[in-house]
């Protein structure tokens, strides 16, 4: 996730883009720990599109802005951090849990 803002990164490693894992990182990684962001950027990922997610961003007064399909460019800030996160933690063997505190 990046904030546009200050172009900070955090990312969270997580097993499987499930929707119930998705939202309990947003809400424990970004709410908890900063604060309450005004806007969301979602792909069209399935676990953004549940029931669930959007409820609790509801609950917050979060609004969630979605990119358009098959587009990764129209959230190109994240897209190009996801790319060199990835590329450095490939270059320290791949162990994402391992590596990526130290990030």
């Amino acid at each position: 996730m990046t904030e546009h803002a200050t172009l900070w990164v955090n990312a969270v490693p997580i097993a499987a883009q499930r929707a119930k894992t998705v939202t309990e990182v947003v809400i424990r990684h970004i709410v908890a720990c900063h604060r309450i962001p005004k806007i969301i950027l979602t792909d069209q990922g399935p676990c953004f599109k549940s029931d669930d997610f959007r409820a609790r961003l509801k609950r917050f007064g979060i609004k969630r802005i979605r990119t358009t399909q098959y587009h990764p460019q129209a959230n190109g800030l994240t897209e190009r951090n996801n790319r060199t996160l990835k590329e450095w933690l490939a270059s320290k063997g791949g162990n994402w849990e391992k590596e990526l505190p130290s990030v």
